[in-house]
């Protein structure tokens, strides 16, 4: 509303969560004045979008079939994506490159009147619009492995002193949330302490169970002929499970008599 020509995409992974949650959310909360037909607004379901009174537009968008090539033409001054742990880091790093892309937004007299060193663009001179990504998630299955965590929390990621400068990671707990009624928040404080850890008061902790050890009991200390034995008439197989968001695990197997 302050920024006339202001464009944002709000998106989630899914189609249909994000018509049946986030849109609803959205049209809950934002007054239905502010996108009037009878002021110069217009909300377009089926094409995703609204404008609002003042030029300021919203998309509304899904990326379950994800197409590069049309993220790259957006040209937005925001975005926020909402369930961020659904979607991919391509998705999310296609995205952010779009923010801060539009120029067609009118900066009001009074904020460049009393910020006389308001950001200006070097290319077109013309004063820019404040611009945030801005990612919402719960807890990732991943928990430290995730994109997200290692680029941005502040003790498990990873790239976190590369970030720090230009993002900022919040943790909020449903405590926080007051339009949960007291009945659902005991509800859920009531599951086991992992869950009640990741989805109540949103801490990411490390996987449990991620990296396995080997007690000593199950190493059998054989010679080197009873190894060539069970190579030479047993059935042999490797498996390797590659480990983008986890630890690389490869074993090898020796299968005979079943």
């Amino acid at each position: 509303c302050k920024f006339p020509g202001y464009r944002i995409a709000i998106g989630r992974y899914s189609a249909t969560e994000l018509r049946r949650t986030t849109i609803q959310t959205f049209y809950k909360v934002c007054p239905p004045i502010l996108y009037d037909e009878r002021h110069g607004g217009k909300r377009v379901d089926s094409a995703g979008m609204v404008d609002l009174i003042n030029g300021s537009r919203v998309y509304f968008m899904h990326f379950d079939d994800f197409d590069e090539g049309a993220l790259r033409s957006l040209e937005i001054n925001s975005a926020i994506i909402d369930q961020a742990e659904e979607i991919t880091e391509q998705v999310y790093l296609t995205l952010d490159s779009r923010v801060g892309r539009w120029d067609e937004v009118k900066i009001p007299a009074d904020l460049l009147r009393a910020n006389p060193n308001w950001p200006v663009n070097e290319f077109t001179n013309r004063p820019m619009a404040p611009s945030y990504m801005v990612v919402l998630f719960n807890p990732p299955d991943e928990g430290e492995f995730s994109y997200l965590i290692q680029r941005y929390h502040p003790t498990l990621g990873i790239d976190y002193d590369r970030y720090k400068d230009t993002h900022q990671y919040f943790e909020s707990a449903s405590f926080e949330n007051k339009a949960i009624p007291p009945e659902t928040l005991q509800a859920m404080l009531s599951r086991d302490a992992e869950w009640v850890q990741r989805y109540v008061y949103g801490k990411v902790q490390r996987g449990k169970g991620a990296i396995h050890t080997v007690p000593s009991e199950c190493i059998l200390n054989v010679d080197e002929k009873w190894v060539k034995n069970w190579i030479k008439d047993a059935v042999l197989v490797r498996v390797l499970d590659h480990g983008a968001t986890a630890p690389t695990c490869c074993t090898w197997w020796a299968s005979k008599k079943g």
